[in-house]
């Protein structure tokens, strides 16, 4: 019983450091206004709904709750501008050794994703 419970103690501070590193990753098709913001490659999206496509979360859930209806600036190279433009919207969040990772991408959707 001893030797198990040392074995057990010492495999979890070995596997400690690998648990303690989690990531979270999620794509989102989003509808939204698209115009062109006054500062260059700058856009400013209206963001009008958006649901989890892919990753760490439930397909169909909500996604950007808290920005429904709000304006964002975003930095891109050819976005398509105009009303209710189909664009992709993936957060990334990791935990590394040198520290926490936020990366936020807006591209345009896959072609497909304007079927459904």
């Amino acid at each position: 019983m001893r030797n198990t419970a040392l074995f057990l103690t010492a495999l979890f501070f070995l596997c400690l450091p690998h648990t303690a590193a989690a990531s979270y990753w999620i794509g989102c098709k989003v509808v939204a206004d698209v115009a062109t913001a006054e500062k260059e490659r700058h856009y400013d999206v209206t963001i009008r709904s958006a649901e989890i496509r892919e990753g760490h979360a439930e397909k169909g859930s909500a996604c950007l709750e808290e920005k429904i209806g709000t304006t964002v600036t975003v930095k891109g190279d050819d976005l398509p501008t105009g009303k209710n433009r189909i664009l992709r919207y993936e957060f990334y969040n990791d935990r590394t050794e040198d520290g926490v990772i936020n990366q936020e991408t807006w591209t345009v959707a896959p072609r497909l994703w304007h079927l459904y």
